[in-house]
Protein backbone atom coordinates (compact mmCIF):
# COMPACT_ATOMS: atom_id res chain seq x y z
CA UNK A 1 0.00 0.00 0.00
CA UNK A 2 1.40 3.30 -1.06
CA UNK A 3 1.04 6.28 1.28
CA UNK A 4 -0.41 9.26 -0.49
CA UNK A 5 0.67 12.48 1.27
CA UNK A 6 -2.86 13.91 1.35
CA UNK A 7 -4.38 10.75 2.86
CA UNK A 8 -1.62 10.50 5.44
CA UNK A 9 -2.35 14.04 6.54
CA UNK A 10 -6.09 13.34 6.79
CA UNK A 11 -5.55 10.17 8.84
CA UNK A 12 -3.09 11.96 11.13
CA UNK A 13 -5.57 14.80 11.69
CA UNK A 14 -8.37 12.33 12.43
CA UNK A 15 -6.19 10.40 14.89
CA UNK A 16 -5.14 13.62 16.64
CA UNK A 17 -8.76 14.78 16.84
CA UNK A 18 -9.84 11.44 18.32
CA UNK A 19 -7.04 11.60 20.89
CA UNK A 20 -8.08 15.11 21.93
CA UNK A 21 -11.71 14.02 22.31
CA UNK A 22 -10.68 11.03 24.43
CA UNK A 23 -8.54 13.16 26.74
CA UNK A 24 -11.21 15.85 27.03
CA UNK A 25 -13.87 13.24 27.70
CA UNK A 26 -11.73 11.60 30.36
CA UNK A 27 -11.04 14.80 32.30
CA UNK A 28 -14.30 16.67 31.75
CA UNK A 29 -16.88 13.89 31.90
CA UNK A 30 -18.40 15.16 35.13
CA UNK A 31 -19.29 18.45 33.45
CA UNK A 32 -20.75 16.96 30.29
CA UNK A 33 -22.62 14.07 31.89
CA UNK A 34 -26.37 14.37 31.77
CA UNK A 35 -27.50 15.31 35.27
CA UNK A 36 -30.08 12.97 36.75
CA UNK A 37 -33.61 14.23 36.34
CA UNK A 38 -34.48 15.36 39.86
CA UNK A 39 -38.18 15.20 38.99
CA UNK A 40 -37.88 11.40 38.68
CA UNK A 41 -36.58 10.92 42.24
CA UNK A 42 -39.80 11.86 44.08
CA UNK A 43 -41.88 9.69 41.74
CA UNK A 44 -39.54 6.72 42.10
CA UNK A 45 -39.47 7.15 45.87
CA UNK A 46 -43.26 7.35 46.04
CA UNK A 47 -43.55 4.16 44.00
CA UNK A 48 -41.08 2.40 46.26
CA UNK A 49 -42.81 3.80 49.36
CA UNK A 50 -39.60 5.48 50.50
CA UNK A 51 -38.51 9.05 50.94
CA UNK A 52 -35.70 10.81 49.08
CA UNK A 53 -32.33 9.17 49.66
CA UNK A 54 -30.45 11.00 52.39
CA UNK A 55 -27.12 9.75 53.64
CA UNK A 56 -27.31 9.15 57.36
CA UNK A 57 -24.79 10.88 59.58
CA UNK A 58 -24.62 11.36 63.33
CA UNK A 59 -27.58 13.37 64.59
CA UNK A 60 -26.65 16.85 65.75
CA UNK A 61 -28.50 18.95 68.26
CA UNK A 62 -31.04 21.34 66.73
CA UNK A 63 -28.97 24.53 67.05
CA UNK A 64 -25.87 23.01 65.41
CA UNK A 65 -27.95 21.43 62.67
CA UNK A 66 -29.84 24.65 61.88
CA UNK A 67 -26.61 26.63 61.77
CA UNK A 68 -24.95 24.17 59.38
CA UNK A 69 -28.06 23.77 57.19
CA UNK A 70 -28.53 27.55 57.03
CA UNK A 71 -24.93 28.11 55.94
CA UNK A 72 -25.27 25.45 53.23
CA UNK A 73 -28.56 26.92 52.06
CA UNK A 74 -26.91 30.36 51.80
CA UNK A 75 -24.06 28.90 49.71
CA UNK A 76 -26.57 27.17 47.44
CA UNK A 77 -28.62 30.35 46.99
CA UNK A 78 -25.51 32.39 46.12
CA UNK A 79 -24.22 29.86 43.58
CA UNK A 80 -27.69 29.44 42.07
CA UNK A 81 -28.03 33.22 41.72
CA UNK A 82 -24.68 33.37 39.90
CA UNK A 83 -25.85 30.61 37.54
CA UNK A 84 -29.10 32.44 36.85
CA UNK A 85 -27.25 35.68 36.07
CA UNK A 86 -25.02 33.80 33.61
CA UNK A 87 -28.00 32.16 31.91
CA UNK A 88 -29.71 35.53 31.51
CA UNK A 89 -26.72 36.76 29.48
CA UNK A 90 -26.15 33.40 27.76
CA UNK A 91 -25.47 34.88 24.30
CA UNK A 92 -22.70 37.12 25.67
CA UNK A 93 -20.76 34.56 27.75
CA UNK A 94 -17.02 34.34 27.22
CA UNK A 95 -14.58 31.61 28.28
CA UNK A 96 -14.14 33.09 31.78
CA UNK A 97 -17.91 33.18 32.26
CA UNK A 98 -18.20 29.53 31.22
CA UNK A 99 -15.39 28.61 33.64
CA UNK A 100 -17.16 30.51 36.44
CA UNK A 101 -20.41 28.75 35.57
CA UNK A 102 -18.61 25.42 35.91
CA UNK A 103 -17.30 26.47 39.32
CA UNK A 104 -20.82 27.41 40.43
CA UNK A 105 -22.11 24.03 39.25
CA UNK A 106 -19.34 22.33 41.24
CA UNK A 107 -20.19 24.44 44.31
CA UNK A 108 -23.83 23.33 44.11
CA UNK A 109 -22.68 19.71 43.83
CA UNK A 110 -20.51 20.14 46.94
CA UNK A 111 -23.35 21.78 48.87
CA UNK A 112 -25.71 18.99 47.84
CA UNK A 113 -23.23 16.33 49.02
CA UNK A 114 -22.64 18.14 52.30
CA UNK A 115 -26.37 18.54 52.90
CA UNK A 116 -26.98 14.86 52.19
CA UNK A 117 -24.33 13.89 54.72
CA UNK A 118 -25.67 16.26 57.36
CA UNK A 119 -27.67 14.26 59.90
CA UNK A 120 -30.78 16.15 60.99
CA UNK A 121 -32.37 15.80 64.42
CA UNK A 122 -35.61 13.76 64.22
CA UNK A 123 -37.79 16.89 64.40
CA UNK A 124 -36.14 18.32 61.27
CA UNK A 125 -36.11 15.28 58.96
CA UNK A 126 -38.95 16.56 56.75
CA UNK A 127 -37.31 19.97 56.45
CA UNK A 128 -34.01 18.28 55.66
CA UNK A 129 -35.44 16.08 52.88
CA UNK A 130 -37.15 19.09 51.31
CA UNK A 131 -33.97 21.17 51.50
CA UNK A 132 -31.86 18.36 49.99
CA UNK A 133 -34.39 17.91 47.18
CA UNK A 134 -34.44 21.64 46.44
CA UNK A 135 -30.66 21.95 46.31
CA UNK A 136 -30.54 18.79 44.19
CA UNK A 137 -32.81 20.42 41.62
CA UNK A 138 -30.70 23.59 41.63
CA UNK A 139 -27.59 21.41 41.19
CA UNK A 140 -29.17 19.72 38.17
CA UNK A 141 -30.11 23.13 36.72
CA UNK A 142 -26.55 24.42 37.16
CA UNK A 143 -25.03 21.29 35.59
CA UNK A 144 -27.35 21.67 32.60
CA UNK A 145 -26.57 25.39 32.27
CA UNK A 146 -22.85 24.66 32.32
CA UNK A 147 -23.21 21.92 29.71
CA UNK A 148 -25.17 24.29 27.45
CA UNK A 149 -22.65 27.09 27.87
CA UNK A 150 -19.69 24.78 27.26
CA UNK A 151 -21.29 23.44 24.06
CA UNK A 152 -23.60 26.17 22.75
CA UNK A 153 -24.07 24.39 19.42
CA UNK A 154 -26.00 21.62 21.15
CA UNK A 155 -28.37 23.98 22.98
CA UNK A 156 -32.04 23.80 22.05
CA UNK A 157 -35.07 25.64 23.36
CA UNK A 158 -36.17 22.50 25.20
CA UNK A 159 -32.90 22.55 27.16
CA UNK A 160 -33.61 26.05 28.41
CA UNK A 161 -37.14 25.03 29.34
CA UNK A 162 -35.72 22.10 31.30
CA UNK A 163 -33.25 24.45 33.01
CA UNK A 164 -36.11 26.79 33.94
CA UNK A 165 -38.21 23.87 35.29
CA UNK A 166 -35.30 22.61 37.44
CA UNK A 167 -34.70 26.11 38.79
CA UNK A 168 -38.36 26.81 39.55
CA UNK A 169 -38.83 23.43 41.23
CA UNK A 170 -35.66 23.91 43.27
CA UNK A 171 -36.70 27.36 44.43
CA UNK A 172 -40.19 26.08 45.29
CA UNK A 173 -38.64 23.31 47.41
CA UNK A 174 -36.45 25.89 49.20
CA UNK A 175 -39.53 28.03 49.88
CA UNK A 176 -41.34 24.96 51.23
CA UNK A 177 -38.34 24.16 53.43
CA UNK A 178 -38.31 27.73 54.70
CA UNK A 179 -42.02 27.52 55.51
CA UNK A 180 -41.49 24.24 57.36
CA UNK A 181 -38.62 25.76 59.33
CA UNK A 182 -40.63 28.86 60.18
CA UNK A 183 -43.48 26.66 61.39
CA UNK A 184 -41.08 24.64 63.57
CA UNK A 185 -39.28 27.61 65.10
CA UNK A 186 -42.36 29.82 65.65
CA UNK A 187 -43.88 27.25 67.96
CA UNK A 188 -47.56 26.41 68.56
Amino acid sequence: MELVPGRWLVWTALAAGAAILLVEGFFLYRFYAEPPNPRDAPRAAAVAGASSPVIEAPVRDSADYLEAAGALQDRAAEASQDVEEAVLRYDGLDADDVRALGEDAEELSRVHRELRSLGPPPDYEGYHRTLVDGVGRLRAAAALAYRLAADPGSAEQEDFETYRAYTEEGMEELRRAGGMLEEKTSGP
